[in-house]
């Protein structure tokens, strides 16, 4: 007898959200909530938080993709802002730029008396 042993790594929060926005806009959709504004009130979050939470949808699908599988973590405050970019090209660029600045910054630590 064969024992499978599997390794499940939980999501990070940021692919928390994005499954999140995913089910709150099919909610939406379906019509089993009425709005967004009544799944923030639901949720006890405020329109904005919300709307940067549905926003995550709007990533490219390999982004997406890299989220819910743990290739690619990412602080929700760079992912929100890529999500303004329309093209996927664009989004991409954008966190790869993001990334390059902040390992760079982990690298030269704090500065000094500041």
């Amino acid at each position: 007898m064969t024992t499978m042993t599997f390794h499940l790594l939980a999501p990070s929060p940021l692919a928390g959200r994005l499954a999140l926005a995913h089910h709150i806009h099919r909610l939406v959709e379906a019509g089993e909530v009425e709005s967004y504004s009544a799944a923030a009130k639901t949720l006890g979050v405020t329109k904005a938080h919300l709307a940067n939470i549905v926003s995550l949808r709007l990533l490219a699908p390999d982004l997406q993709a890299e989220l819910v599988t743990g290739t690619l973590d990412l602080p929700a405050c760079t992912a929100t802002p890529a999500t303004q970019e329309a093209l996927w090209p664009q989004q991409r660029y954008k966190l790869q730029r993001h990334l390059r600045s902040h390992r760079l910054n982990e690298m030269n630590g704090p500065i000094p008396g500041g």
